[in-house]
């Protein structure tokens, strides 16, 4: 028999070979001697080895692997869709899934017993006693940890798994935990980063630091500032209460707080932001930047990648990983792979389909795109306009939108009727009108699709003084009121001062209202300075005055400068000194000051021979002229600064209520006041008593929240020794 064997030798050294029968295989010694006749179609490995493995090898009958051993006995039958040597003299074995393509793979000792059941898209050895094991769900790859027994050590829940001399790191969403190699957790929760030191591991989360040995002894809990050369450095510690007392005092470790748009507290931790509320917090590692947070959502930004995210202020993420994220005022807009998503402001999907783009929304309805044409959903995300326009804008009432259809642009409403027909260049909206461009013509539209007004002249809605304008091509100005009235371009400026328009003309002010002019330009006013309690501040022939609503000349213009009516009296300049007059121009107050601010709750602040006071409507000193300076207050009171630059505080009837005994002083709109005396700061109330004792080195009041801080350095923090 051996006479009619052909002996084909495949990657050996020494021991058995695969022999070949015609297109059948066997396996013999090299002597010739037959060890598993020449009866399988392959034998050997599925990856193409032939080298015998701990006494058995490979066969392959009808595209499938079995086991067989070398006194050519089958240890399994050939139902296997992949088989190859692995480590410890085992055997790595797949099986074809029931319902997927997909091989789920097992292990094999040699004698063809199932030591890893075959639930598995991934075995590969890890170290010497442990295997990573993976396994697909929803589209996602998980790992975990196996020992050779097929025990499940670390569950497979991670996207990675590596492992070092001393533990196992497991990796979720970037985020790792710490496994000995029995799979017991080491830290119990997750940590951003590992650094490596000399002695153990530097461990980082949520911009705090602890330590570990090699032997994975906790030296140090992760809540430090800093640990060098193994010796932790604190935070600083913030003892935080409200000024309402709504809230229960908390301390916070912390290098500083901020306080947002939302009136949250922010703490700052190593380059980390924490959102807080009550003594929890939504934390974020370095890896992230704050962009904005609005409506209970917070965009952040991967400082590593530039992508965004978009997570509800109590933690929960919405979505991740997108190229940008926008918010208008009723939903948030997320656009990744090109395709945008919106959500509500509950934080719901509100479209299954992605579209092209989307825009800003209009009455809660919102314009979107789809195979290049655009069309409105509604709030719940249902089909409102086919998508068969150009472009798509918000129009002048709730019930309309701009459209472009075909290339030409019109108005129609939310039943899908026109009601200006598309046949303009461009079209915008202008107070409650529109603006429809055709060629070198603007026509003014209503609302009910009524032509107002066709000019050649170009027309632009400034958007910062609430007015349509007219430009005519001599650099002349008009302006269309927002009753639909339209004042010609012949004025050289147009401007707005409360209801009125302020119109000017060679050089000399008309004031426009309502059908009405109140001044011409024979009045010759250059300038309207303001309007307050009945009268407008004017200049004319270089001086200052008063007329009325009238336009009656009711102060002469004969002062130097002046200051708008408040309670009846105004400042006014004489030379080169202020003081006050009233309505009738009776001068109440004598011009002997060199500043003066307006009344307000009957006092002004004034200077008289470089020093600062606080007098009444009647002229009489309230706070004597002593002092650097006089701030009034956003709480009503006036901060009063020393020459020394020592600090006090008088109430807004000009009575002291802290003497000038103070470094700084902070007033409050509770009636509590921040003060340092020496280095420390403490907090008193209005009557000087202390509330808050002078032994902290900061103070700060953040809306309704009280900061202290006794120290503001970074001290070594001693583990404790039970």
């Amino acid at each position: 028999m051996s006479l009619l064997l052909t002996l084909l030798l495949f990657f050996f050294i020494e021991g058995p070979v695969v022999i070949t029968s015609g297109s059948f295989q066997g396996l013999a010694y090299e002597n010739g001697e037959i060890i598993i006749p020449p009866v399988y179609d392959a034998l050997g490995w599925s990856d193409g080895r032939t080298k015998v493995h701990n006494e058995v090898i490979g066969f392959k009958e009808n595209r499938r692997w079995g086991l067989i051993n070398l006194k050519n006995r089958k240890l399994s039958e050939p139902f296997f869709v992949e088989l190859k040597p692995f480590e410890k003299g085992l055997v790595l074995a797949a099986l074809k899934g029931k319902f997927s393509n997909l091989p789920f793979y097992g292990i094999l000792d040699n004698t063809g017993r199932t030591l890893v059941r075959f639930n598995y898209l991934q075995l590969q050895p890890l170290t010497s006693e442990h295997i990573l094991a993976s396994t697909y769900s929803e589209g996602n790859v998980y790992f975990g940890v196996l020992n050779y027994q097929g025990e499940e050590l670390i569950p497979l829940l991670y996207d990675k798994i590596e492992t070092n001399l001393d533990f196992i790191v497991a990796t979720k969403n970037e985020k790792r935990k710490l496994f000995d190699f029995s799979g017991s957790l080491i830290i119990p929760t997750f940590i951003d980063e590992i650094h490596v030191s000399k002695e153990g591991y530097l461990l980082e989360n949520g911009g705090k630091y602890g330590f570990i040995s090699k032997a994975g002894e906790l030296i140090h809990d992760i809540e430090y500032k800093m640990v060098s050369d193994h010796v932790p450095y604190s935070f600083n510690h913030w003892e935080v209460s409200c000024l309402s007392n709504l809230c229960s005092p908390l301390t916070i470790t912390a290098d500083s707080l901020t306080i947002n748009d939302r009136q949250q507290l922010v703490a700052h931790l190593n380059n980390t932001q924490h959102f807080l509320g009550g003594d929890s917090a939504v934390h974020y590692g370095k890896k992230y930047e704050i962009v904005s947070v609005d409506r209970g959502f917070i965009v952040m930004q991967n400082r590593f990648d530039g992508s965004f995210s978009l997570i509800m202020s109590d933690g929960e993420k919405v979505i991740e990983g997108y190229e940008k994220i926008v918010l208008d005022d009723f939903y948030v807009y997320g656009k990744k792979d090109n395709k945008w998503v919106v959500i509500d402001n509950f934080g719901e999907l509100l479209n299954f389909q992605k579209y092209d783009s989307t825009g800003t929304s209009h009455q809660l309805n919102i314009p979107v795109k789809k195979n290049g044409y655009w069309g409105w959903i509604d709030f719940a995300g249902d089909n409102l306009i086919n998508k068969k326009y150009d472009a798509v804008a918000a129009g002048v009432n709730e019930d309309q939108f701009i459209a472009q259809y075909i290339h030409s642009w019109g108005v129609a409403n939310f039943d899908d009727n026109f009601v200006v027909l598309p046949k303009y260049d461009a079209v915008s909206v202008a107070n409650n009108l529109y603006l429809a461009k055709r060629g070198q013509a603007t026509t003014l539209i209503s609302k009910e699709g009524e032509v107002i007004w066709q000019t050649s002249d170009h027309l632009v809605y400034d958007d910062q003084e609430s007015l349509l304008k007219i430009h005519a091509e001599n650099g002349n100005v008009g302006v269309v009121t927002e009753a639909g009235i339209i004042l010609p371009a012949k004025y050289d400026e147009v401007k707005r001062l409360n209801q009125y328009l302020l119109l000017k003309s060679d050089g000399y002010f008309t004031i426009y209202n309502n059908g009405d002019y109140i001044l011409d330009e024979k009045d010759q006013i250059q300038n309207v300075l303001g309007f307050s309690e009945g009268y407008f501040h004017i200049l004319k022939d270089g001086k200052h005055g008063f007329i009325d609503e009238s336009g009656n000349l009711r102060i002469a213009n004969r002062y130097e400068d002046a200051g708008d009516f408040q309670g009846n009296l105004a400042a006014i300049k004489i030379g080169s000194k202020w003081g006050f007059i009233d309505a009738s121009e009776k001068l109440v107050i004598q011009p002997h000051f060199e500043e003066v601010s307006s009344f307000q709750s009957g006092l002004a602040v004034a200077e008289e021979k470089g020093l600062f006071g606080l007098i009444d409507r009647n002229g009489e000193i309230q706070v004597s002229f002593k002092w650097k300076n006089i701030e009034r207050l956003s709480t009503g009171n006036y901060l009063l600064t020393g020459l020394e630059g020592n600090q006090g505080l008088a109430d807004a009837k000009g009575k002291i209520i802290l003497r000038p005994n103070y470094q700084s002083i902070q007033d409050t709109e509770l009636g509590s006041v921040v003060v340092k005396k020496g280095q420390f700061k403490g907090v008193l109330d209005y009557n000087g008593y202390t509330i808050t004792p002078f032994e902290y080195e900061e103070i700060k009041i953040l809306g309704d929240y009280l900061l202290l801080l006794k120290t503001k350095e970074y001290v070594p923090s001693q583990p404790s020794h039970d």
